[in-house]
């Protein structure tokens, strides 16, 4: 089963392909934490994927220049990720997507596995946010991206 496990999602198993070891916790007996991992009781394989993804959201988000810009000190406390403006969490989140593609150069598909994650995890702590449905695909094409903005806002077009 391993295998299998480690065919599914190589960077679960295997720090060498993400070039890093993950040190950073979550408490795991926070509300917000529980909102976002309660959908995935039943499949043990998404629950761990997603709370990768979550962990290095949360990682992010405790980097020294990020918990200056934010003002909190996140550690592992998922509740703390709830800020009270809907703009500073989309704010965080745009931050958080860039620095995945320019600082670590992760792929469109990853980076929107990480988004996938991050979203689910304010929906299910009912926190509306308007944001692009679909990060990786702007990025992935920027010229496509732009056609898509622009026939969605021009039905001329």
């Amino acid at each position: 089963m391993k295998l299998f496990i480690y065919y599914l999602h190589p960077s679960l198993h295997h720090p060498q392909l993400t070039g890093r070891h993950h040190s950073q916790k979550i408490d795991e007996n926070t509300e917000s934490f529980r909102n976002f991992i309660r959908r995935y009781r039943n499949s043990p394989i998404t629950k761990v994927a997603y709370t990768d993804w979550l962990r290095r959201f949360v990682e992010y988000s405790t980097l020294p220049n990020i918990r200056a810009k934010t003002g909190v000190e996140i550690g592992d406390n998922t509740d703390l990720l709830l800020f009270d403006d809907p703009r500073k969490i989309q704010n965080h989140i745009k931050q958080f997507i860039d620095y995945q593609y320019e600082v670590l150069h992760l792929s469109p598909k990853t980076v929107d596995s990480y988004y996938d994650a991050v979203k689910h995890f304010y929906q299910s702590n009912e926190v509306m946010l308007n944001l692009v449905s679909n990060s990786a695909s702007r990025t992935a094409c920027s010229c496509c991206w732009f056609l898509r903005c622009l026939s969605l806002s021009d039905p001329d077009v």
